[in-house]
């Protein structure tokens, strides 16, 4: 016979996947934090007071689950300022190469992200570099091209529309 705790891990195993997942970004990792969650949960609760219920209460795993996410994201924030030492060249040169992947990423996703911008239509191209790219505010768009705010919003939507299409067809 399974124990509270074993049925909420199987009923919600997926569904806390997907929340640490949220905030960590790697599901392989999502999945140990979950895993390291209702191990400290069982260790807490069943092996001290196995009557305990408050470890069927998913609410609560889901506050635990959050705290474990959040501890894990402070501790890479650490890590990731940490220096390396000769001996650790291996490490320096995965990180290195890693970096390197995300900078030509990081173009690519530019040169798209420019590309799309000039396929917008020519009047709303233009609010949208005016209000985006230069930070003019809405009023001296306005003035400038001697249009409503209205106009400048309704622009500004259709270039959200416009852009948020092509870049998730690219990507």
């Amino acid at each position: 016979m399974k124990t509270l705790l074993e049925l909420t891990y199987t009923n919600n195993y997926t569904r806390l996947v997907k929340y640490a997942c949220s905030y960590i970004g790697n599901e392989v990792e999502a999945e140990d934090i979950v895993q390291d969650t209702f191990m400290h949960i069982w260790s807490k609760f069943c092996v001290n007071r196995p009557e305990q219920t408050d470890a069927d209460n998913i609410r609560y795993v889901t506050v635990v689950l959050k705290n474990k996410c959040l501890d894990f994201l402070r501790l890479k924030k650490r890590t990731n300022n940490v220096y390396y030492s000769g001996s650790d060249e291996l490490d320096r040169l995965y990180d290195t190469r890693i970096q390197e992947e995300n900078t030509s990423k990081d173009v690519d996703m530019e040169k798209l992200l420019h590309q799309a911008i000039n396929n917008l239509p020519p009047k709303c191209r233009q609010i949208f570099i005016e209000k985006r790219l230069k930070g003019e505010k809405q009023k001296n768009i306005a003035l400038k091209y001697n249009i409503s705010i209205k106009t400048i919003e309704k622009q500004m939507n259709i270039a959200y529309k416009k852009l948020r299409n092509e870049l998730n067809c690219c990507l």
